[in-house]
C-alpha cells in the first residue's frame, strides 16, 4: 500500500495529542504541555524510519517510554490512553482500508480524509482545553514531595489543600493513599485527635518528614484516607507546610 510518511507523522502526532489531553482529564493526571508537545512526534516519526528487522519492538519501547513520561509514569492515565489511542486507530484503519505497522497508522496515499480527522481532533483538542480549563489549573497545586518514613524513602505526588491546616504537637498534618502505606515498614504508632467539620475525631498516625522539591525537610504527621484512592495525587499536603505557620 502506498502512503505519505507526513500524513502518518501528523495525523499520529495530533492522535497522541488528543488522547493524551483526554487521558489527563479523564483521569485528573498532570501533563506538561511542553512535555506533550516534545514527545508525541516520536512514535509516529520512529514508525516511518524504521524498517529493519525487530523495528517494532523499537517502536513499541518508544510509544511505551513516551506515554508513561507524559504522565509521569502514572500507570492507569497511560494504559487509558494507550487503549484509547489503539481504538482510534482500529477504527480509522478500517473506517478507510489503512494498514496498521509498528503501532501507527498508515492511510492509503489516496485518503484525503485524514484531513477531516485531523481537523475533528484539533478541534476537540481546543475543547477540552478550555472545558477543563478548572481541572488544569488545579495541577498548579501539585508538588513532587519525597517522603520519609523509618528506612522508606518515596517519591510522591502532592496536591497543596488550603483547607488542610492542622498542626499537632508542632507537626502538620498529611494524609496518604493507603497504597503508600502497603509501601511503608513504619507502622501506625500513635492515635490523634484533629478537629474537622464533622467535628472532633481520632487518625492513627506515624511520624515522617517531607520534603517539596526545592524546599528543606520538615516533620510531618502521616496519616492515611481511602478517600483519596484514584485522585491523581498520592498526598494531601498541609498548607502549613508553605506558610511555616502553625
Amino acid at each position: 500500500m502506498n502512503s505519505y510518511v507526513e500524513v502518518t507523522v501528523i495525523l499520529g502526532t495530533i492522535l497522541n495529542c488528543s488522547v493524551w489531553l483526554s487521558s489527563a482529564w479523564l483521569c485528573r493526571r498532570p501533563v506538561r504541555l511542553k512535555k506533550l508537545l516534545i514527545l508525541s512526534p516520536l512514535a509516529p516519526l520512529m514508525a516511518c524510519i524504521c524498517w529493519f528487522e525487530g523495528a517494532i519492538w523499537i517502536c513499541a519501547i518508544i510509544e511505551l517510554i513516551s506515554v508513561l513520561a507524559v504522565f509521569s509514569f502514572g500507570l492507569q492515565a497511560s494504559v487509558f490512553a494507550l487503549g484509547m489511542r489503539f481504538l482510534l486507530e482500529f477504527g480509522l484503519m478500517k473506517l478507510w482500508q489503512g494498514s496498521l505497522v509498528h503501532f501507527q497508522l498508515f492511510l492509503p496515499a489516496s485518503c484525503w480524509q485524514w484531513l477531516v480527522a485531523a481537523g475533528i481532533l484539533l478541534l476537540w483538542d481546543f475543547v477540552i482545553q478550555r472545558k477543563i480549563g478548572h481541572g488544569l489549573s488545579e495541577t498548579a497545586f501539585l508538588y513532587p514531595v519525597t517522603l520519609r518514613a523509618g528506612d522508606c524513602e518515596l517519591a510522591l505526588s502532592g496536591y497543596l489543600d488550603s483547607g488542610n491546616s492542622a498542626v499537632i504537637e508542632g507537626r502538620p498534618l498529611i494524609f496518604c493513599t493507603h497504597e503508600i502505606q502497603c509501601q511503608l515498614t513504619t507502622k501506625p504508632v500513635r492515635v490523634l485527635p484533629i478537629q474537622t467539620i464533622a467535628g472532633v475525631r481520632e487518625v492513627t498516625v506515624i511520624p515522617a518528614s517531607l520534603q517539596i522539591q526545592g524546599g528543606c525537610s520538615q516533620p510531618v504527621w502521616l496519616a492515611f484516607s481511602e478517600t483519596l484512592n484514584d485522585c491523581g495525587y498520592d498526598a494531601l499536603l498541609n498548607v502549613t507546610l508553605f506558610t511555616g505557620q502553625g
